[in-house]
C-alpha cells in the first residue's frame, strides 16, 4: 500500500515546532501514553490472533478460496503481531522520505539547514477495527535530545512529543515507515543523540531507536 507524503502522515506539528537548545534543556519530560498494563496488551495481540485465525477457518469452511487467500494473508500479518512492536531500522536522512523505503540517507549523520529529518521502519503494528471493514494503525511518537561532548560524555537536553503517525486501510498493515521533521533552530555545531520512542496505543507496546547525527 502507499502510504500518503509525509506531510500529509506526520508532524504537522514537528514542522512549526523549532527545538533550539535552550527549549531542549528546559523540556519537561513527555508524559507516557494511556497504555494499557502488559497483561492487557498481551491480551489484546492474541485476541486479534485468534479473530483474524478464526476468519480464516471460516473461509476454509466454506471453501470460498479467494476468500481462503485474502484471509490467510490477513493471519499472516495478525502472527507477526505476536513477535511484538519493533523498529527494525532507522537513519538520519537528507530530507524527507518519499514513501515505504523511499529516502535517502544523510553521509555520517549529518545534518544540513538546520532541518533534522529521520525515518523509522516499524514492525509490529496492530490495527484497530473502525468501521466500513476499514483499519487504522496509530503510532506515537516521542524524541529524547542529547548532546555528546568530544569525550564521549552524553548530557539529555530533553524530551519533545513528536506527534502522531496514522493510517486508515482497508486491510491490516504490520509494517510501517515513519518520517520526522524536526525544526532545529540556533542549535550549536557538534555532536547529538536522539532517542526515537514510538508508542502503538493499541496493546501499549513500545520501541526505541538511538540515533546519532551532527551538526556542521
Amino acid at each position: 500500500m502507499q502510504q500518503p507524503p509525509v506531510s500529509v502522515v506526520v508532524f504537522a506539528v514537528v514542522v512549526s515546532t523549532a527545538v533550539a537548545a535552550s527549549s531542549w534543556a528546559t523540556a519537561p519530560p513527555a508524559k507516557p501514553g494511556s497504555a494499557p498494563p502488559p497483561s492487557q496488551a498481551g491480551t489484546a495481540v492474541v485476541d486479534i490472533v485468534k479473530d483474524a485465525a478464526a476468519r480464516l477457518q471460516k473461509a476454509l469452511g466454506r471453501r470460498d478460496w479467494a476468500q481462503v487467500a485474502d484471509e490467510g494473508r490477513r493471519a499472516a500479518d495478525a502472527a507477526s503481531l505476536l513477535a511484538g512492536l519493533r523498529i527494525t531500522h532507522g537513519a538520519i536522512t537528507a530530507g524527507p522520505h518519499r514513501g515505504p523505503g523511499v529516502y535517502e540517507v544523510s553521509k555520517g549523520g549529518v545534518v544540513s539547514g538546520r532541518r533534522l529529518y529521520a525515518v523509522l521502519e516499524v514492525d509490529g503494528v496492530a490495527p484497530e477495527a473502525v468501521g466500513d471493514g476499514r483499519q487504522r494503525h496509530t503510532l506515537k511518537v516521542r524524541g529524547a535530545f542529547s548532546v555528546i561532548g568530544a569525550d564521549g560524555t552524553v548530557e539529555l537536553l530533553g524530551e519533545k512529543d513528536l506527534g502522531t503517525h496514522q493510517i486508515s486501510s482497508l486491510r491490516a498493515h504490520p509494517q510501517h515507515t515513519v518520517g520526522i521533521d524536526v525544526v532545529l533552530g540556533d542549535v550549536p555545531a557538534g555532536d547529538y543523540g536522539a532517542d526515537f520512542t514510538v508508542l502503538e496505543p493499541t496493546t501499549g507496546q513500545e520501541a526505541t531507536r538511538h540515533l546519532r547525527f551532527r551538526i556542521p
